[in-house]
């Protein structure tokens, strides 16, 4: 191996140590939680997918006087936005998935069933959290939360 072979190999291995990792981060799960809250949105809409209708808590049915469909069909339009909305203002999906995990695990308790998609989604809303503080850095709209510790920015490529 000749010097210039190393230098080569030696400024490659810096160039992906100065690869911002958390900006990869951040930009995976933006598109995650643009596009897949879009595709659930429509599928509530059109049910190719799934019957929606029985992860909804009757309570909620019963409540608001409305029929289960009409319902999920105000639910997937309202994804739909809130996955477009993720775009400008990411805190909207933690707090859609809060309401999701709560109505969830109101189902799983009047029906016992469905503790796993309330785990699953209760994950999912830890991952929006951490999309809403990576978007603290990344994302010109979003400012960290009061008593948030702000760190200095660190170059990137």
């Amino acid at each position: 191996m000749t010097w210039s072979t190393t230098q080569q190999r030696l400024q490659s291995m810096e160039q992906v140590r100065q690869i911002d990792l958390a900006f990869i981060a951040f930009s995976v799960l933006r598109a995650g939680f643009v596009v897949l809250p879009v595709a659930a949105g429509i599928d509530k809409v059109f049910d190719w997918m799934v019957d929606w209708r029985q992860y909804l808590w009757s309570g909620i049915r019963d409540h608001l006087h409305v029929s289960t469909t009409t319902l999920m069909h105000a639910a997937g339009v309202f994804e739909i936005v809130a996955g477009l909305v993720v775009l400008t203002a990411p805190q909207l999906v933690a707090a859609w998935l809060r309401v999701i995990v709560i109505d969830v695990l109101l189902v799983g308790h009047d029906e016992h069933a469905y503790w796993d998609i309330a785990l699953r989604d209760f994950g999912l809303m830890l991952a929006a959290v951490a999309l809403v503080a990576l978007a603290t850095r990344y994302h010109p709209t979003v400012t960290p939360a009061n008593g948030a510790r702000v760190v200095a920015e660190r170059p990137t490529l």
